[in-house]
C-alpha cells in the first residue's frame, strides 16, 4: 500500500507533457519574405518552421522535414524537403504555388515531433486571352465548320487555376443559324480549350463572345471574369 501511494504521488508530481505545437511551430507567410497565396503556378509562398526558445535542443544540427500537398519547393524538390534550422532555430523555405486549390497543406516533422498547417489559396486572376479560329474566313455559300481555340493566361504570365472555365456564345450571325459545341469547357493545364462552331448554311458575318470565369472555391474571393468578342467575315 505504501509503494502504491508513493507511485501515485510521483505521478501527480510529473510535469505535463508539452503539446506538439509548443515544441515545433509551422506557419505561412513570415513577415518580410515573399508570400502570395494564389493558385497561379508562379507565386512564391514562404513557410516558417520554428522551435521556440523555451524548448531545449538535443542537438545542434537538427533538420526540419516538410511535405506539401501542392506546388514545388524552389530548390528543385517536389513534394518533400529537408532543411536545417538556422541560428534563430527556424527554417523558412519557399515553394511555388500550385494551380489547384483552395487548400494548401504543409506537414512538418522534427525529431519525431509532427505538426501541420494549412492555408486557403485564391484563384488566379486572368491576365489575357487569345482567340484563334480555323479557318478565319467564313464561307458565304456553304455550311461552315470552324475550330475555335481559346488560350488564356494569368497576370504577368502566370498560369490560370485548375477549374477555370471558358464559355462561348453567339452574339450575331448573318446568313444562317450557328451552333457552338460544347458551349463551355474547362481550360486545360496550359490554359487552352477548343470549340467547334458550325452553321447550317453560308455566313456573311459572325460574332462570338468568349467569357473566362475562375473556379468558385468556398471561403475565398473570386476574381473578375474576362471576356472578348471575335468577329469573322465572309471572303
Amino acid at each position: 500500500m505504501i509503494l502504491l501511494a508513493l507511485l501515485q504521488l510521483f505521478a501527480c508530481a510529473l510535469p505535463p507533457q508539452p503539446e506538439e505545437g509548443e515544441v515545433l511551430t509551422l506557419s505561412f507567410c513570415p513577415e518580410g519574405l515573399p508570400c502570395a497565396l494564389v493558385a497561379d503556378g508562379q507565386s512564391l509562398i514562404t513557410v516558417e518552421g520554428c522551435v521556440p526558445d523555451t524548448v531545449e535542443l538535443v542537438a545542434d544540427d537538427l533538420s526540419l522535414s516538410l511535405v506539401t500537398s501542392g506546388g514545388a519547393w524552389i530548390d528543385g524538390a517536389q513534394s518533400s524537403l529537408t532543411v536545417p534550422l538556422g541560428p534563430d532555430r527556424c527554417a523558412r523555405p519557399a515553394l511555388t504555388a500550385p494551380t489547384h486549390g483552395p487548400d494548401l497543406l504543409i506537414e512538418g516533422s522534427l525529431a519525431e515531433v509532427g505538426v501541420s498547417a494549412s492555408a486557403l489559396l485564391t484563384p488566379a486572376s486572368f491576365g489575357g486571352l487569345a482567340l484563334t479560329p480555323s479557318p478565319a474566313i467564313l464561307n458565304t455559300q456553304s455550311p461552315n465548320l470552324i475550330v475555335l481555340t481559346v488560350n488564356a493566361w494569368g497576370e504577368d504570365g502566370a498560369s490560370v487555376s485548375e477549374g477555370s472555365l471558358a464559355a462561348v456564345t453567339v452574339q450575331d450571325s448573318e446568313g444562317s443559324d450557328v451552333v457552338v459545341t460544347p458551349s463551355e469547357r474547362l481550360l486545360d493545364t496550359d490554359g487552352e480549350a477548343t470549340f467547334t462552331v458550325t452553321s447550317a448554311g453560308g455566313l456573311t458575318e459572325l460574332t462570338l463572345r468568349v467569357v473566362l470565369s475562375a473556379p468558385a472555391w468556398e471561403g475565398v474571393s473570386r476574381p473578375a471574369n474576362l471576356s472578348e468578342d471575335l468577329t469573322l467575315s465572309g471572303g
